[in-house]
């Protein structure tokens, strides 16, 4: 079955698409749907869809930008522009992006049939020519291509000098190859088996193509790496995350599920990109040898891999108490204490401290943990901690089992309250979530900017963490939120719409029954029993 998304800023639009074709009966399923292109993009990120339905003017990002970034990522969309406008410049540069239908609204429901259907076929045609690995292996093996793969796989693997690298880059404009850039990172995919990674190299090459010489690929027999081209630090990240995460979805459609893709340092020189591919190489190294969840994850940067081993290896800082213990859980809060507890040995050569200084951090950061999860710290806590005298003048080592145990309770109850795990940026990301489900204005891009990463790099951690999308996870957030609305208030279903964050009251119903299997109205008089009337629509 075909997955469909529509993006249009009209709701009886999305309505009318939504409601009046029978979807799942024509093979296909409507996997979701957003009123502009900036809320779009990251849930086609996470639904993957092989129809792509959008209006052209829209707010924040009309569709037009939207096609174009969709064509960065994920090339094998196909993408039907939906429009209430004859405009020939419309269609000029839909045409220029590779959109496959132009159709104005309205539409009925047998010619949209008869445009899917079409697009079916197309989407069946492109995945048999996937298979044909001669007809494409004989595409690639150009001379022009054969050899800029050669000479930059070469750069990559053996490193080059400085002088070696400007002759590199001057041959390769010759042919009309750009190589300078602001910046350079090197994408090392592995599999964990045997693979025929030149096949894997044929397969990814439309990918490529739509990333207009900012990507360049070469293979051998033991490995496949990228080459990315940034403008700056943000760019070049965020260009790498996607090119990796979009890489391992089309390898996955094509069966290739074991594959690895390791990021290196982004570095500012051409000649230096052996140095970052040493570092996504040892990036993959640590991620396969370590026990933390870093272990499972597809997509690891060298970023990460730092992160992970600073969080292992004791940081003499002075972090207070409070910041480490935010975001910690039971597994890893010991380990962060005691990183805190050298820091202030480190500081007591300059400032003495003592037990008495970290018995007033701890207790006041286990009381802070505990009101910010809605408890009392005189019920959670042991009476004879809290009225236990401060003894000034012992060694900090005196009190650190106790001061363990008494996180151990304040962590332990947090969590307790479906509180805060994981990663700190997926926690932190967590947060703003509780704090901002009700903005129906509230965009993936926004939450990625509050934890200062990239949309492609938040995206991808978030997933790997969480286990789920970020789409998936806003909505269950919200749908969970709605639940209790509905038990516990007498509110209608429309105005529990919007204070979950849907402005669409007919949306949160079709997504309140996709997830739950029954209607708001029948959801709220199956859990309380009175039939609900008071808060039905």
């Amino acid at each position: 079955m075909l997955k469909v998304f529509v993006v249009d800023d009209e709701i009886m639009i999305r309505e009318g698409l939504r409601n009046s074709f029978h979807w799942e009966e024509n093979g296909f399923s409507l996997v979701g749907e957003a009123p502009d292109g900036e809320i779009a993009l990251p849930m086609i990120r996470d639904e993957k869809p092989d129809i792509l339905i959008t209006d052209i003017r829209m707010p924040f990002m009309d569709g037009i930008e939207l096609c174009r970034e969709v064509r960065k990522v994920m090339p094998w969309i196909q993408i039907v522009i939906l429009s209430g406008y004859d405009s020939f410049d419309y269609a000029k540069q839909a045409i220029s992006l590779g959109v496959q239908e132009y159709l104005l609204k309205p539409i009925s429901a047998s010619e949209l049939n008869r445009v899917l259907q079409r697009l079916r076929e197309q989407v069946e045609k492109e995945r048999f020519e996937q298979g044909d690995l001669a007809k494409l292996r004989q595409q690639m093996a150009t001379g022009k291509q054969l050899i800029r793969d050669q000479v930059i796989g070469s750069a990559i693997l053996n490193g080059i000098t400085e002088t070696e690298g400007e002759r590199i880059c001057a041959q390769m404009r010759s042919f009309g190859i750009n190589l300078i850039s602001p910046y350079y990172t090197v994408i090392e995919f592995r599999a964990g088996e045997s693979r025929q990674y030149t096949d894997m190299h044929v397969m990814l090459m439309k990918l490529v193509e739509r990333c207009c010489e900012t990507v360049f690929l070469c293979s051998n027999e033991t490995g496949l790496n990228a080459l990315v081209l940034g403008d700056n630090e943000k760019d070049i990240e965020e260009r790498a995350y996607s090119f990796a995460r979009s890489a391992l979805d089309e390898l996955d459609r094509a069966g290739y599920s074991d594959i690895r893709a390791a990021i290196g340092d982004a570095v500012t020189r051409f000649w230096d990109i052996s140095s970052s591919y040493k570092s996504a190489r040892h990036a993959r190294h640590v991620a396969e040898s370590s026990r933390q969840p870093v272990r499972m994850r597809r997509i690891v940067g060298a970023w990460d891999v730092r992160m992970q081993q600073k969080k292992e290896t004791p940081a003499l800082d002075i972090t207070p108490l409070y910041d480490r213990m935010k975001y910690a859980d039971l597994g890893d809060f010991q380990d962060l204490f005691m990183e805190h507890v050298q820091s202030l040995k480190a500081i007591n050569a300059v400032i003495p401290l003592d037990s008495g200084y970290l018995r007033a951090d701890v207790m006041l950061t286990a009381f802070r943990i505990i009101l910010e999860a809605g408890g009392e710290p005189q019920k959670v806590l042991d009476a004879k901690w809290l009225a236990e005298e401060i003894h000034y003048g012992e060694d900090i080592d005196a009190f650190t089992s106790q001061a363990l145990s008494i996180l151990h309770r304040a962590i332990k109850f947090r969590d307790s309250k479906g509180s805060v795990k994981g990663n700190p940026a997926v926690n932190k990301a967590k947060q703003y979530l509780e704090a901002h489900f009700s903005d129906p204005n509230l965009t993936f891009q926004e939450v990625a900017d509050h934890v200062a990463m990239s949309s492609s790099h938040f995206s991808t951690l978030f997933s790997q963490t969480t286990g789920v999308t970020f789409t998936k996870y806003l909505i269950d957030l919200r749908l969970s939120k709605a639940r209790e609305l509905l038990f516990n208030t007498s509110m209608r279903s429309s105005e529990i719409a919007y204070a979950v964050g849907y402005n669409d009251s007919h949306y949160f119903s079709y997504l309140f029954k996709k997830n739950t299997g029954v209607t708001p109205s029948e959801f709220r008089s199956g859990s309380s029993g009175d039939g609900g009337a008071a808060g039905d629509e």
